[in-house]
């Protein structure tokens, strides 16, 4: 999938999900166009850096800084229509019920219990199998009830 669509920050993921909790997978305009595929809905706005490079007054050295960012619209593969991707292929499920799965799961979730991080397994809604969220005071791990044991085991750790 990483061929067909652009990869972006953890940060921009998070811009996205805040704004489109059902998004999946994202890409400017002229990307979908590129795949034959038409934008029929709204954008999401991500944020893109603009670099320059700069001297340091002290060493000579020029660095390559950021120095500001620009909002930039993507739009989530769901708001678009034509050619068919595959994009549903590529997105791997574990199945099964293993003893180990069991284990490094109820592990995984003790350490983060100790840690004052709840976890629970409920729905998720768009195409994630989990996520973490932290505002500063709560902080928790929610994984999709829908996937198997061995695949929680997978996300919790991931």
């Amino acid at each position: 999938m990483e061929a067909l669509l652009p990869k972006y920050s953890f940060n921009n993921i998070l811009l996205a999900r805040f704004q489109n909790p059902e998004a999946t997978f994202i890409a400017p305009l002229k990307r979908w166009n590129e795949l034959g595929r038409i934008v029929n809905d709204k954008a999401i706005f991500i944020l893109t850096p603009v670099f320059k490079n700069i001297e340091n007054t002290e060493t000579g050295e020029v660095e390559r800084k950021v120095v500001k960012y620009y909002r930039v619209p993507v739009y989530d593969y769901s708001s678009t229509k034509g050619k068919e991707l595959p994009i549903e292929r590529i997105r791997l499920k574990l199945e099964g019920e293993s003893e180990e799965a069991i284990q490094i799961f109820n592990a995984a979730k003790l350490i983060a219990e100790s840690n004052n991080c709840s976890v629970s397994v409920e729905r998720v809604p768009g195409a994630a199998n989990g996520y973490f969220f932290d505002n500063g005071l709560i902080q928790k791990i929610v994984i999709d009830r829908d996937l198997s044991i061995n695949h929680r085991a997978k996300t919790i750790i991931v």
